[in-house]
């Protein structure tokens, strides 16, 4: 496979499917799902890699999903899939939370650290839930990040 097979676009409706499912695989959150918050990988008419918005209930900008198939990774995949929508959504910030095994790719894509206390309150339950659901050898590992420009 060579980067530029890979198109990375907008979704239509009909790559809804294969986006769904890549966001259950890799337990993304797949509620409220607008089309022009998503970008997706297609490599050979499949959706390889998916990544999304979401707007809070008070208009906190969150990464909700970012997700390559195993066998597409290391690629660039994810950093194009981000690339990509951070052309097209220019609102900012835009907070995530991650294990830190994700530590180093959100830094190379221009996320800071911010400490809990720091992020706005909607997020405060996810930050806890993720911290109380995450495998004991991370538990101390949940991290937020935010991208401010």
């Amino acid at each position: 496979m060579q980067k530029d097979q890979i198109d990375i676009r907008r979704p239509t409706s009909n790559d809804v499917p294969g986006m769904l499912a890549l966001i259950h695989f890799v337990h993304g959150d797949d509620t409220d799902i607008d089309l022009s918050t998503c970008m997706v990988a297609i490599y050979e008419q499949r959706v390889i890699g998916v990544v999304r918005i979401k707007t809070l209930s008070d208009g906190t900008h969150r990464l909700a999903s970012l997700g390559v198939y195993a066998e597409y990774r290391r690629y660039g995949v994810g950093s194009a899939l981000l690339s990509k929508l951070f052309e097209a959504h220019h609102e900012r910030p835009v907070y995530v939370l991650c294990t830190p095994q994700l530590h180093a790719f959100y830094t190379g894509a221009g996320f800071v650290d911010v400490e809990k206390q720091d992020l706005p309150s909607v997020l405060h339950e996810e930050y806890d839930r993720m911290t109380l659901h995450a495998p004991s050898s991370t538990r101390a590992g949940v991290l937020s990040m935010v991208l401010e420009s």
